[in-house]
């Protein structure tokens, strides 16, 4: 096997940040963040979130693409992490008000997504093998806290 620039990259820069500020019928909002850019991108659903990902994770050589993802044409076509490690600067960066997950795209193949999420506050970490696999695991987090804050008396006033 040759190695590229692609296949050597320190384990710290695969990991985005992915703040959930809010989480109202299955309906996700927050920040995602990655070190080696610096920068915080908004999400109002879960569609904005996945190209985020995607668009990090390419930008930054991360993942060996293998296929390149479909779009619609004219044509017709033939054929565990530690939650200390989030890059604050002068604290800018905020844990999400719902939930933080930090998640490791180790490979892209079959042009799905395979890696590791960690939920901070519950202090969980799973493997995934699909972006499907990603979101419900994220879900069953969100849908935890939810159920949590209900139990202890209602969501507290942020």
């Amino acid at each position: 096997m040759q190695m590229n620039e692609k296949t050597i990259c320190p384990e710290c820069s695969k990991t985005g940040f992915i703040f959930v500020d809010s989480y109202e019928d299955k309906l996700l909002t927050g920040r995602i963040y990655y070190r080696e850019t610096d920068e915080q991108k908004q999400f109002c659903n879960l569609v904005q979130l996945l190209f985020h990902i995607n668009e990090a994770t390419e930008a930054l050589n991360l993942t060996e693409s293998g296929t390149a993802l479909k779009k619609f044409t004219n044509t017709q076509s033939t054929q565990k992490i530690n939650p200390d490690e989030t890059g604050k600067k002068n604290n800018l960066i905020k844990s999400g008000k719902l939930a933080t997950f930090l998640v490791k795209v180790i490979f892209r193949q079959n042009c799905s997504w395979q890696g590791i999420v960690s939920w901070v506050e519950g202090k969980k970490e799973e493997s995934f093998r699909s972006e499907l696999e990603l979101i419900a695991l994220m879900d069953s987090a969100l849908e935890s806290s939810a159920n949590k804050d209900e139990f202890l008396g209602g969501k507290e006033n942020v």
